[in-house]
């Protein structure tokens, strides 16, 4: 599957992150639009590119890798260079 991947920093704003509470929302069509936190301008951006491209999918860290789960986002984190390696487009 072809996908792009997100590369940023974070900064100190803090804004829509994937954590063992909200995960099965996010997984529901529309999930992401309907969170009570705001989605970063950075990855609205992102989003709003890939759809111009016509592909379908975006990998972004903060709402990839579970933020609230450790050693979960380690062993994540120590992936990311495959990640971004294997994404069709890293923006």
């Amino acid at each position: 599957v072809r996908y792009c991947a997100l590369s940023y920093v974070w900064g100190g704003i803090q804004g829509l992150q994937l954590t063992s509470k909200n995960i099965h929302s996010l997984m529901e069509r529309g999930g992401l639009f309907s969170q009570p936190q705001p989605i970063p301008v950075v990855i609205q951006d992102a989003i709003t590119l890939v759809a111009a491209l016509r592909l379908r999918y975006l990998w972004v860290d903060q709402l990839s890798i579970p933020q609230d789960d450790p050693k979960g986002k380690l062993h994540e984190i120590s992936q990311m260079d495959s990640i971004y390696s294997q994404a069709f487009l890293t923006i």
